[in-house]
């Protein structure tokens, strides 16, 4: 079957390891040693550095891509997560031709600076962005026919060049790409905006774009990277389409971007209220993106720390009546990262036996806060460096009154990712 898969070349996770594996080759690195079953690549660089990073975010996309897009999106992912020093041009007359702005959310941030962090030297990654609207960020990328780079922070100030100027030459830049634009009806009152480019998420920059979209007082939304829909804030139809669309591509060959539909406003954004089946429609988008950004980042801490820390999942279900449920674990006699979720589940041993307890965030904040250290990580997690004693979660069992556990007729949500 193996031999098969590779005349074939179906998308397994080894050839997606072994596909890494040359790329890496080919772009100077040596030492390379390839994990299959954790999906992991390490290499060194010319400059002696050693680098790492898990496939796993990218599997999702991958393994559904047409066969032609494979290597393309392989490119991107290695350059953008792994390799910002590679082949980005030196010097900011170098690099302005190749600067363009990209939508971004905090998630992304903080994905990319975990995954750099994941270095052997442990070097430190602070991408040059800027907060925007909802839970959208505006960030820059340097791209080049190798690859797009994500500027850092460190690189605008080596340059001399302050955020405002490089952000203004990148949207030059972006206002330069062909404006040729492609609106695909998806459904009744809903468009999807296609420029033939990477930089599709990237036109809710330039709201004189968005403007002439077929629908009236626009509303758009950025589910992926490369997919910007639009529909009118005054078409209930167009908005529940919207959403239901955005659904139903979570498990496709999309890279994750924002839940948030944004209304255009005069010459800016606003978040926009939904409401009925479009906003139970944005609750379960919300939660998977929730789920699947935790996901992502646990993979990289349980790299950084090892077993020294245990870092909980945060695990999302579905009740027999459609609530949407989250949850995380914490166990007795651990150093534990924990997610911020809704329920958490306290583990420990009772005269040998397994026990659980399951209290809601609020109750854990009130009777453990003292126990809750605040981190930088996005989306936010709390380490909590010791359990509490038998009597304080015996007092906070008996104020919140006796749980069930959340886990009880529930349909576990998938959590595979592409962001």
């Amino acid at each position: 079957m193996k031999l098969i898969d590779q005349l074939l070349r179906r998308a397994t996770p080894q050839r997606l390891v072994s596909d890494a594996t040359r790329w890496l080759q080919r772009h100077g690195l040596t030492q390379i040693e390839a994990d299959e079953t954790r999906m992991e690549v390490r290499g060194q660089r010319p400059d002696g550095t050693r680098i790492s990073t898990n496939l796993t975010r990218l599997w999702g996309e991958w393994r559904v891509a047409p066969r032609r897009e494979r290597d393309g999106r392989l490119e991107r992912f290695l350059g953008e997560l792994m390799s910002p020093a590679l082949t980005a041009p030196r010097g900011y007359a170098a690099v302005r031709p190749h600067l363009l702005p990209v939508v971004r959310t905090l998630e992304d941030v903080e994905a990319a600076r975990l995954s750099v962090a994941r270095l052997a030297d442990g070097a430190d990654f602070a991408m040059a962005y800027r907060s925007w609207v909802g839970d959208l960020v505006i960030a820059l990328v340097v791209d080049t026919p190798e690859s797009m780079l994500p500027v850092q922070q460190s690189q605008l100030d080596g340059w001399g060049e302050g955020w405002d100027d490089a952000l203004k030459d990148a949207m030059d830049n972006l206002r330069g790409l062909p404006a040729q634009v492609r609106w695909v009806a998806l459904a009744p009152g809903l468009w999807r905006a296609e420029y033939g480019d990477s930089y599709d998420s990237s036109r809710l920059l330039l709201p004189e774009l968005i403007q002439r979209a077929p629908a009236g007082q626009p509303v758009a939304m950025v589910p992926f990277r490369d997919a910007l829909l639009v529909t009118s804030a005054a078409d209930e139809q167009g908005l529940d389409a919207m959403l239901a669309w955005a659904v139903g591509g979570l498990d496709g060959t999309g890279r994750w971007l924002s839940q948030q539909p944004l209304a255009l406003q005069g010459h800016g954004w606003a978040a926009h209220a939904l409401s009925g089946r479009a906003a139970a429609l944005q609750a379960l988008l919300s939660m998977r993106h929730r789920m699947a950004a935790y996901a992502s980042q646990r993979d990289a801490l349980v790299a950084l720390h090892g077993e020294s820390v245990f870092v909980a999942a945060f695990t999302a279900a579905q009740a027999q009546d459609g609530t949407l449920i989250n949850y995380a674990v914490w166990p007795e006699d651990s150093d534990a990262l924990l997610p911020q979720c809704d329920n958490v589940v306290m583990a420990y041993l009772v005269a040998g036996e397994q026990c659980t307890a399951v209290l809601p965030w609020a109750t854990v904040r009130a009777h453990f806060g003292d126990l809750l250290e605040a981190t930088c990580h996005v989306p936010p997690r709390w380490r909590a460096r010791r359990f509490p004693d038998r009597a304080r979660l015996q007092q906070a069992l008996q104020q919140a009154g006796h749980a069930a556990p959340v886990t009880a007729a529930a349909t576990p949500l998938p959590h595979e990712s592409a962001c």
